[in-house]
């Protein structure tokens, strides 16, 4: 057999050149060339494939000549020959069908080359093979029920030393709340002790020339060189993304991450750090012990000074005892929390939903003032789903602990982001998308999801605390207050939800439906005739037009940006007013229009022109609109 590499000759049944080592060509059928789509991708399949196949099923045949195919397709892989590894783990399939296996190499190939139909193919064939109560059968299951869950986006070609997200420090909460992972569509990624950027869609955004990226309040900040706000060597050092776009940033005084912020923690009542004792927190939050009240100027830094143990506050008093070494907040209905050095995720009142049996899955967390003084945490639950890790390999799990994508399917699994996680095979990383039949989706929200809805409904002034709400599998309700006023916290209603047809209501018995959760309708068609409008401006310059029916002005709609975000139709008949929410439209309430000529528009934040540029009136209030401004 000549060897391709070094150009020995072996013996005709050799596997590996005996000179060189290289693998040997099997003597198959020949097969068609790899595409040149996943150039670099099988690097990542064979780190997986040598680090864990063998682990997957704890029943391996001591057959001699299945476990050296197997070796044998690995080791195909480490040198790039896709076709032939396929053709290995086939033929060690005819050795010993009634192994699981190869059935799931196989499988995990045919995902990578986005053919899910040979791969549900082949794990049909196994299953048949060893049969559906053999010890063998679940891996095989699970492996079905895994593939069907998830699609590729990008498939894995970027390499990264690091891929990672970072600590939230949003000003508008706790640094209690704060134990947790910023929400983007871009991940940092670390190259030679340098960071950089890159998007779910594979696509990177800024290269690694960054000497740290930060969260500061809702932004990224990438810092070149030094402390932050600097000119060095003449080049200004601080720049911010906004927008998808990264440009220089002038705009802050003193040092990131030092805000002024609240830090709660209990001694016999809670309390903060700005406060004795503390406003009530809108959402269950980790808590440490102090036996005297503390002072500090360390501002929300000093959560990091807190070592516990650590206990859950909600609704007026503790739901747990202190027996967390580490906690974190709360998302989506769940916090991680640690105990033994195990960690595990807890509901609002401490009972254990996913067991304390994984290791930490967030070896990045830190600081925004020290953003590379890494320390180990669990990136808290996103869309629905948690991300486990366990002896090097990693899961996930829906909020109700069950597994979507099995352990050691990838190396390395992000928390998703809007239905999309990055994932890492070997050196690796792509991007996946999660199937709506598991997880969260847009008719299944969580209780937190749907008080942010109510919230966005009624206005920024609008604000709804987590202890006065009920909820039940059926309904959530409670009050909401408004804080706009000069008394904080005036209340201003109740709303009752039907968390099964979506129907948000001011009671249960209420006839009147403020608008619906999930209900959309396709975007309308601009009017016939437009010879009435307003031009507004919005805070960033932005321009919105309003077009209104020339007949009876009896339909409203506003354009943002070249987009129609608002509309309203009807006439002296009840209106149905819908927005646009995350690219669908939604219904708002119904309302009845007063003499078939509507006087008020909700303008939130936004100054309001006449279609020469007049200013007419600047307001976050209703908006008086005088028809008679407008030039037809």
């Amino acid at each position: 057999m000549h060897c391709p590499q070094c150009h020995h000759e072996n013996e005709k049944e050799a596997r590996f050149c005996e000179h060189c080592g290289a693998p040997l060509p099997l003597q198959t059928k020949k097969k068609r060339p790899p595409s040149l789509l996943w150039g670099g991708l099988v690097v990542g399949v064979v780190a997986l494939l040598a680090a864990g196949w063998f682990l997957i099923s704890q029943h391996q045949p001591s057959d001699k000549a299945y476990q050296e195919t197997l070796e044998t397709a690995q080791q195909y892989l480490m040198s790039l020959d896709y076709e032939n590894a396929k053709a290995s783990y086939l033929e060690a399939v005819d050795i010993e069908p009634k192994q699981a296996s190869a059935y799931l190499a196989l499988a995990d190939i045919y995902m990578l080359e986005e053919d899910p139909e040979e791969a549900a193919a082949i794990l049909e064939q196994g299953l048949a093979h060893v049969g559906e109560d053999s010890d063998e059968a679940a891996s095989i299951q699970a492996k079905q029920e895994e593939i069907i869950h998830y699609t590729w986006l990008v498939l894995p070609q970027f390499e990264a030393d690091a891929l990672f997200y970072l600590k939230d420090d949003d000003l508008d909460h706790s640094s209690n709340e704060l134990i947790c992972q910023y929400q983007s569509d871009y991940a940092v990624y670390e190259k030679a002790g340098r960071y950089g950027l890159i998007g779910h869609d594979g696509v990177v955004l800024t290269e690694p020339i960054y000497a740290s990226i930060v969260v500061d309040r809702t932004h990224y900040l990438l810092v070149t060189e030094g402390e932050p706000y600097q000119e060095v060597d003449g080049q200004w050092n601080t720049y911010i993304l906004s927008n998808d776009t990264i440009m220089p940033f002038y705009g802050a005084d003193g040092y990131i991450g030092q805000a002024t912020g609240v830090n709660y923690y209990y001694t016999t009542e809670l309390m903060d750090t700005d406060h004795q004792p503390a406003r009530e927190p809108q959402v269950p939050i980790p808590v440490a012990h102090y036996d005297t009240v503390v002072t500090t100027d360390l501002g929300r830094q000093w959560q990091k000074t807190v070592t516990g143990p650590y206990a859950i506050y909600s609704e007026g008093g503790l739901q747990s005892d202190f027996v967390y070494s580490a906690l974190g907040s709360y998302r989506d209905g769940l916090m991680a929390a640690c105990q033994d050095g195990k960690w595990g995720y807890v509901n609002a009142q401490g009972e254990v939903v996913i067991p304390f049996a994984y290791d930490a899955s967030w070896t990045h967390y830190a600081y925004a003032d020290d953003p590379t003084a890494y320390s180990d945490m669990c990136y808290s639950a996103s869309d629905g789903y948690v991300v486990l890790s366990q002896n090097g390999t990693y899961a996930l799990a829906d909020t109700t602990g069950k597994t979507i994508l099995m352990d050691g399917t990838f190396d390395e699994i992000l928390p998703v982001v809007d239905g999309k996680a990055f994932v890492r095979m070997g050196t690796h990383w792509g991007v996946i998308v999660l199937n709506d039949d598991s997880g969260s989706s847009s008719e299944s929200l969580s209780d937190e999801a749907i008080i942010e809805r109510v919230e966005d409904y009624f206005g920024p002034d609008y604000v709804i605390f987590e202890s006065e709400v009920t909820s039940s599998d059926k309904n959530l309700q409670g009050f909401i207050r408004y804080q706009g006023g000069s008394q904080a916290n005036l209340m201003a209603g109740t709303f009752y939800v039907d968390k099964q047809s979506g129907d948000v209501k001011e009671s249960e018995t209420a006839s009147e439906v403020l608008f619906n959760l999930y209900q959309t309708v396709a975007a309308p068609a601009y009017p016939s005739q437009q010879d009435d409008y307003l031009i507004y401006t919005d805070v960033n310059g932005v321009e919105m037009t309003c077009f209104a029916n020339a007949a009876d002005r009896s339909q409203i709609y506003l354009v943002y940006d070249g987009e129609m975000v608002y509309m309203s139709l009807g006439s002296d008949a009840p209106c149905e007013q819908y927005r646009l929410v995350d690219g669908q439209w939604q219904l708002m309430s119904t309302e009845v229009l007063i003499a078939r000529q509507p006087t008020k528009l909700l303008a939130s934040n936004l100054e309001i022109y006449d279609e020469d540029h007049q200013l007419l009136v600047a307001s976050s209030e209703y908006v008086d609109l005088d028809w008679s401004k407008i030039h037809a």
